[in-house]
């Protein structure tokens, strides 16, 4: 995200999908509650945070960090691993959804809006980490 900033541009190669990625600060919450609360043994849950797109995440970029940034889409998917995840997300799979974080939690999952400010408020990567 501090990448996207700082160019002004947001490569997108979901070819339009959305994603329901969730924090790890609700995932490490939901694993609390799961392992020290009462009622949920024996349960299965398919924890998804809130579906976003690139499109939205882009107008996010620009109005928490006010500075324009472009939503491009990309077609070529990357070589290797990160590719066949690419694919994966074109193919809709990260689109399904569940109440299963949400009821764990006992309250709504981290935002989109909520997600970028807390990553831009932390300093930038070194070179080659992920965001």
């Amino acid at each position: 995200m501090h990448t996207a900033v700082a160019t002004g541009a947001l490569e997108d190669l979901t070819g339009g999908r959305g994603i329901n990625t969730a924090s790890r600060a609700d995932l490490a919450e939901a694993a609390a509650r799961v392992l020290t609360e009462d009622g949920h043994l024996g349960r299965a849950y398919d924890f998804t945070g809130t579906l976003w797109s690139y499109p939205q995440l882009a107008r996010v970029l620009t109005r928490v960090s006010g500075t324009p940034v472009l939503h491009q889409v990309r077609d070529s998917l990357t070589p290797g691993a990160l590719g066949w995840l690419e694919a994966q997300v074109r193919g809709g799979v990260l689109e399904r959804q569940t109440d299963d974080l949400h009821n764990v939690l006992g309250h709504p999952p981290t935002t989109l809006d909520q997600a970028v400010a807390e990553v831009l408020a932390s300093p930038a990567p070194q070179s080659g980490a992920a965001e």
